[in-house]
């Protein structure tokens, strides 16, 4: 699995938990990236050791004072039925979607990613714009409320 879909399938779980549970799925905020809304930390661990393979980086984060790979708290509580069901659900809606149409979709005009780029003066096409930039939980949630009732019409 590339980064890029990694990143993307992490933010939709993220926002569906938000939406349909009101509980963040992360415990550290998303960021807006050159290609859509990332995890920081993931990133940083993805980028140190220039691996695209889900196994080598689940459980992994990268560690600022000794230059290691180590433990992180991408552990999912096995006894959390809504967060195994989720990750189930997401896994089964969106593994079929390439990676650019991950991309495209979380960044796509009048998502959370889109509304903070514009709000700083961005242009939504650079890549440019850096990380650092965090998109608040509550326009993500917003966002998937938003999808989840147009869903059910």
């Amino acid at each position: 699995m590339s980064h890029l879909k990694l990143q993307k399938l992490l933010y939709l779980a993220h926002g569906w938990s938000l939406a349909i549970d009101n509980r963040p799925l992360l415990n550290e905020p998303i960021h807006a990236g050159p290609f859509g809304p990332l995890v920081p930390s993931l990133f940083m661990t993805l980028e140190k050791s220039k691996s695209n393979i889900l196994q080598e980086i689940i459980g992994v984060a990268h560690d600022d004072n000794n230059d290691k790979i180590t433990p992180h708290t991408y552990q999912i509580d096995k006894n959390d039925e809504f967060v195994q069901k989720l990750l189930e659900r997401i896994w089964e809606v969106y593994n079929q979607w390439t990676p650019i149409q991950c991309s495209s979709y979380c960044h796509k005009e009048g998502s959370p990613w889109d509304q903070v780029v514009e709000a700083l003066g961005q242009d939504r096409t650079s890549e440019l714009i850096m990380t650092g930039i965090q998109i608040p939980d509550s326009l993500i949630r917003q966002y998937f409320i938003t999808e989840l009732e147009s869903s059910d019409e």
